[in-house]
């Protein structure tokens, strides 16, 4: 007969949620602000991370910097809080519209600054931001959203 005593714990590793690498690069492409067609590359260190998004498109240019705080981070799902700063520049007359105007863009030079949220899940990402910076409309709620893979 086996005491209850004698029977040891074992547990199973291969069901266990996989923990995310502590320090990881990221990269990645996006619709939304600051150029419409976003490049993204960032690095993530411990709890912080950096990511840069942006690109020059001829009539239209821009770029954004977050500095970013993990609320949650595991093997498939990431999700921060950033800082965020930005400049966006357009040229010509044939841009479109900003959310950031009731007009067309037409060579205009913004800069921004606000905080963002966003989440990364398999790659899948969306950001949303709150900006304030000198442009017509006293905030703006900026996004992005694409393909950003998590080398981790």
């Amino acid at each position: 007969r086996i005491e209850k005593s004698q029977i040891a714990f074992i547990q199973r590793e291969d069901n266990k949620p996989k923990e995310s690498l502590k320090e990881y690069p990221v990269i990645g492409l996006t619709y939304g602000t600051p150029t419409l067609l976003n490049l993204v590359a960032g690095y993530y260190v411990d709890d912080f991370g950096l990511k840069l998004s942006g690109a020059y498109w001829g009539g239209i240019e821009g770029i954004q910097a977050n500095l970013s705080l993990k609320l949650l981070d595991t093997q498939s799902f990431l999700v921060d809080i950033s800082g965020v700063g930005g400049a966006v520049q357009t040229r010509g007359t044939g841009n479109g519209y900003s959310l950031w105007s009731s007009g067309a863009w037409s060579t205009n030079h913004w800069t921004y600054a606000g905080i963002g949220f966003d989440f990364n899940y398999s790659g899948f990402f969306f950001e949303l931001d709150a900006v304030t910076g000198n442009f017509p409309n006293p905030i703006a709620l900026p996004y992005q959203m694409g393909f950003v893979e998590r080398f981790n």
